[in-house]
């Protein structure tokens, strides 16, 4: 993955960064409105916290951290596509999103419902 006029390979830096910091790379890119960097800022992060689990797919989405970030990941990326115009695409990250909360058990509900939200707004808007 290539982050435009930042990095010339993902494997300098990038690969290096924590699912958080990739996170916060990407919600500075989507406030500078460089959307397509802050796309594959959030899906380098999706890929990485997928990578770096030894645990089922499962067990992922009931820890509460890891689902809240994968959820709310895909949420960012679904406000990036909606931006562009992308409709399919953010609809399909934001059902995704859905998935992930539906499945968490130990999520808040309150946490939840605020990230449902957001992610069903996006949703209705594509």
């Amino acid at each position: 993955l290539y982050i435009k006029n930042n990095m010339s390979n993902p494997n300098e830096g990038e690969a290096s960064l924590t699912v958080d910091e990739l996170k916060r790379k990407g919600n500075g890119y989507f406030q500078k409105n460089q959307l397509d960097n802050a796309i594959q800022t959030y899906t380098l992060a999706l890929r990485q916290l997928s990578l770096s689990s030894s645990s089922s797919a499962t067990e992922v989405d009931n820890n509460s951290h890891l689902s809240t970030t994968k959820a709310t990941l895909y949420s960012n990326r679904a406000a990036c596509r909606l931006k562009l115009g992308n409709w399919t695409e953010c609809v399909k990250d934001c059902t995704s999103a859905l998935k992930i909360l539906d499945t968490s058990t130990r999520t808040s509900d309150t946490n939840k419902d605020s990230i449902r939200c957001k992610i069903l707004y996006r949703r209705a808007k594509a």
